[in-house]
């Protein structure tokens, strides 16, 4: 798996909270586990993922804060490589992440 560059497991009704030992990945680019019932905080180990590119997490049941070690590899695609963060920044469900780096809020707005 350290080659793996895509994993698309959005729709597939995946429970439980997300594994921090997706950040051992070190060639992740793009991460797609929207539309679950994923439930918990937002791993910060996923911020070490150096080459990631898009990550989609919108449409699950995550709580609390973006990670800064995430934000902190977005900038717009500038210098660092992160230009697509999605999450239920504003969920009508209650599941909500404060979330000052996403650039999509909802399944709807992201489009996955």
């Amino acid at each position: 798996l350290k080659t793996l560059q895509s994993l698309s497991l959005s729709q597939n009704g995946l429970i439980g909270t997300i594994p921090t030992e997706l950040g051992l990945l070190p060639n992740l680019q793009r991460l797609w586990l929207a539309g679950n019932s994923l439930k918990g905080r937002i791993p910060s180990e996923l911020g070490g993922l150096e080459n990631l590119q898009v990550l989609h997490l919108e449409g699950n049941a995550l709580r609390g804060s973006m990670p800064s070690e995430i934000c902190a590899n977005y900038d717009g695609g500038i210098a660092q490589p992160l230009t697509i963060v999605g999450a239920d920044c504003s969920s009508l469900s209650g599941a909500t992440v404060n979330c000052a780096c996403c650039t999509c809020c909802s399944m709807e707005e992201c489009e996955v």
